[in-house]
C-alpha cells in the first residue's frame, strides 16, 4: 500500500460533492461543557439500542465526555460520509469500518495507530490486557503504515460476526434425521438436504427446500475455504479465488441447486424469512441473525457450527472501530478511552450476549455473563467455538470493489451463463486490477 494522502484525498473529491456534509460548527457544539466524541455507526434496530444503551452508560460513569453516536444509514453510506468527510476536515472522532475501509484510511494517513495509546503507561493496556484480545481480531487489524514500511493495531474489534448454520429440528425429525446431529461435513449436508427436500402432494413442485442461498460473497467464502482455497494468496497481493478450490466452492453452491434439486437463490434476508415462515429446513447466517428471527420462529429450531471438508473454517465478518487524526489529543484520548471501555471483558461480554455479536477477549469466554447466556442459549456458542479455525476477509484497500465482482462471478454460475471456471477467471482480472492499484504498482 504506497497510496500517498494526495491521491487518497483526490480519489475522493466526487464522494464529497455527492454527500451532504453536516456543518462542523453545528456537530460540534459542547454538551455542558464537556468534551464530545463524535461517533458515526450504522448499527440499527435491536443491536443499535444496545449499543446506545452502552454509550449511555459510559457516558454516566464518564460525566468529563459525551460520546455522540450518530447514525449514518446504511454501511455503503457510513463508507462515503466517513471518505467525504476527510476531505472537508469534518471527520468525527470515532467510526465503525470494515478492515478494506480501513486500509484506504491508512493509505490517506487518516486514523491514528492505537500503538500509542495501547503502549501508554497510565491509560494504555497492560501485557496481559493485550494478549487477552483474540488473536484473529489483532490480526485482521493490523497494517502496514506505507509512510514508514511498519505494522501498526490501526482498529479494534467491534461488531464481528461469523456464519452458522439454522436448522429446524421438527423438519428433522420428520424426516427420520436427529436433531441433535446436524451435518458436519459437506457430504453429510447434502445427504440431509436430500432428505428435506419435499413434494408433499407429489405434484411435481417441491413445498420444502432442503436449504437456500442468497449467493453472497460470505456464502461463498466460507465453503472457499473449507474446500482449501483463499480469496488472495497470503501476501494479499494476487488473487488465488480462481483456483481448483474456488471452481469446486461455487460449483458446490450449482450442484445444490440444478444437479441435487435441494436448494434455491434467494436474495437479502429473504432466506431469513424462508426459514421463520418453514419453507426450508437450512440457512446459512451470521450469528446475529438469531436475534433478527428467534420472536418470528414457532418450531424447534438450532444453531451448528458450518459443515467442513477438506478442513473447518469459517469467515468472520463485520466492522472495527478506529480513531480519526484530525482531531484533538484530547478527543483523541477520550475516543481511546471509550473503545478500551467498549473491549473490556465486562462489556464485550455483555455486547455478545444481549446482541450474539462476537466477544473479543478470551476472558470473556469464562466470564459469568456469557456462561449464564450459553446455559439458557447453548445454541449461541456454536459462533463462539468455531473462532478457532476462522479466517477474515482481505484487508487490502482493493477488495471494498472487489467483492462486487465476485458477486457478478457467482451471478454468472448459478444462472450458468459461464462455468465456474470461467466466471471466476473472468473476474480475477477485474479484481487483480484493483488488488494492483490499491498497491500502486
Amino acid at each position: 500500500m504506497k497510496k500517498t494522502k494526495g491521491l487518497f484525498l483526490t480519489g475522493f473529491i466526487l464522494v464529497l460533492c455527492m454527500v451532504v456534509i453536516i456543518p462542523a460548527s453545528h456537530t460540534r457544539q459542547p454538551q455542558g461543557g464537556k468534551v464530545v466524541v463524535r461517533f458515526w455507526h450504522a448499527m440499527a434496530g435491536p443491536l443499535g439500542e444496545v449499543m446506545k444503551r452502552m454509550i449511555k452508560e459510559f457516558n454516566e460513569k464518564h460525566p468529563q465526555v459525551y460520546v455522540k453516536e450518530e447514525f449514518m444509514g446504511s454501511y455503503s453510506t457510513l463508507s462515503q460520509k466517513t471518505l467525504a468527510s476527510i476531505v472537508a476536515k469534518n471527520n468525527p472522532e470515532l467510526a465503525q469500518a470494515y478492515e478494506s475501509w480501513t486500509a484506504q484510511l491508512v493509505d490517506g494517513d487518516a486514523i491514528v495507530p492505537l500503538d500509542k495509546f495501547i503502549n501508554n503507561p497510565e491509560y494504555g493496556l497492560t501485557k496481559a490486557q493485550y494478549a487477552d484480545l483474540l488473536p484473529i481480531f489483532i490480526k485482521n487489524n493490523t497494517f502496514v503504515n506505507p509512510r514508514d514500511k511498519k505494522k501498526y493495531l490501526y482498529s479494534l474489534p467491534f461488531n464481528k460476526s461469523s456464519p452458522v448454520l439454522y436448522y429446524n429440528k421438527d423438519m428433522f425429525k420428520a424426516a427420520g434425521l436427529d436433531p441433535a446431529k446436524p451435518p458436519t461435513t459437506h457430504a453429510e449436508f447434502i445427504e440431509y438436504a436430500k432428505k428435506l427436500t419435499k413434494d408433499f402432494n407429489n405434484d411435481g413442485n417441491i413445498d420444502q427446500y432442503g436449504y437456500t442461498t442468497i449467493g453472497s460473497a460470505w456464502d461463498f467464502g466460507n465453503v472457499l475455504y473449507q474446500k482449501g482455497g483463499r480469496f488472495l494468496d497470503e501476501t494479499e497481493t494476487k488473487v488465488a479465488f480462481n483456483s481448483k478450490e474456488g471452481a469446486e466452492a461455487l460449483q458446490f453452491f450449482l450442484d445444490l441447486i440444478d444437479k441435487h434439486k435441494v436448494a434455491y437463490r434467494t436474495s437479502g434476508f429473504n432466506n431469513q424469512t424462508d426459514f421463520t415462515a418453514g419453507k426450508v429446513a437450512m440457512i446459512t447466517g451470521s450469528c446475529v441473525s438469531r436475534e433478527f428471527m428467534k420472536d418470528q420462529i414457532t418450531f424447534n429450531w438450532g444453531t451448528a457450527q458450518l459443515p467442513g471438508d477438506k478442513r473447518k473454517a469459517v469467515v468472520v465478518y463485520g466492522t472495527n472501530i478506529c480513531i480519526f487524526k484530525n482531531t484533538t489529543e484530547v478527543k483523541q484520548r477520550w475516543a481511546w478511552e471509550f473503545i478500551k471501555w467498549f473491549t473490556s471483558t465486562e462489556n464485550t461480554a455483555r455486547w455478545a450476549a444481549e446482541t450474539s455479536y462476537l466477544p473479543v477477549r478470551a476472558s470473556a469466554l469464562k466470564s459469568s455473563r456469557l456462561q449464564e447466556h450459553f446455559k439458557k442459549e447453548p445454541d449461541a456458542k456454536a459462533a463462539i467455538d468455531q473462532l478457532a479455525w476462522a479466517e477474515y476477509e482481505p484487508s487490502s484497500a482493493g477488495w471494498f470493489r472487489s467483492r462486487d465482482y465476485l458477486i457478478g462471478a457467482i451471478d454468472e454460475t448459478l444462472l450458468k451463463k459461464a462455468t465456474a471456471k470461467e466466471a471466476l477467471d473472468k473476474v480475477a482480472v477485474k479484481v487483480q486490477r484493483e488488488i494492483d492499484k490499491a498497491l500502486k504498482k
